[in-house]
């Protein structure tokens, strides 16, 4: 790039590898000194992730497993989304080829049930994650106007795959006392230590780049 009065201006180019159709850049020297190219792209991923409210996600063609998946995690339902239709992902179940990629390490699981396929129950939708959906259950999902009966703008037909030993588990409902005119008592998360892992976003606590600094945390801040 070339600005007025100026020589050529280095910069980074990111392409989406789930689509390979989006694309973004940046003045290299917008970048934290030492950042390299990748390390910017992985921060670029855990922010669209984050973002979107995916727990893990993955896409595009894999080596690993032969074939083609895109796949994505909301944790706190207990929901997949899965898609796969091309080459030879395309004749096998898409449940099959998430647990295939599973088994061959492409997809780290977050339970070890999530290996068998009898914790799953699946069904074709619609969906449209556009603006990104807060999900918290299968049945608010469907509900939701990001499920639609037919194909439209910005819906994707998919496979939602409801891992039941999370989706069907509810949180226990513990009463709370009220006491009149009490002062409310602000409450915060309980600190963690560098190395152990955020049971909210279960990624382990370090020091994390930023595009022009540094922290000491986890996904969640």
């Amino acid at each position: 790039m070339h600005q007025a009065g100026q020589g050529p201006v280095p910069l980074l180019d990111f392409q989406c590898e789930d689509c390979l159709s989006f694309r973004l850049a940046c003045r290299a020297d917008d970048l934290q000194k030492g950042m390299s190219h990748r390390q910017a792209a992985t921060l670029i991923t855990e922010h669209v992730r984050r973002l979107r409210g995916y727990a893990l996600s993955v896409g595009g063609y894999h080596t690993t497993i032969g074939g083609w998946l895109s796949a994505a995690y909301w944790d706190a339902a207990g929901i997949f989304i899965l898609h796969s239709d091309r080459g030879s992902s395309a004749s096998k179940p898409v449940l099959d080829v998430l647990i295939h990629a599973m088994q061959k390490g492409l997809v780290t699981p977050i339970h070890p049930a999530m290996l068998d396929p009898q914790q799953y129950q699946t069904q074709e939708v619609y969906l449209s994650v556009v603006p990104p959906p807060t999900v918290t259950s299968m049945a608010a999902l469907l509900a939701s106007s990001h499920v639609a009966p037919s194909w439209g703008r910005d819906y994707s037909r998919v496979t939602l795959a409801e891992f039941l030993p999370v989706s069907r588990v509810q949180p226990a409902q513990t009463p709370i006392a009220v006491t009149p005119n009490a002062a409310p008592v602000a409450s915060s998360p309980a600190p963690r230590n560098v190395g152990e892992r955020c049971p909210v976003c279960s990624e382990i606590v370090g020091e994390r780049l930023l595009l022009t600094s540094t922290y000491i945390g986890c996904l969640c801040g």
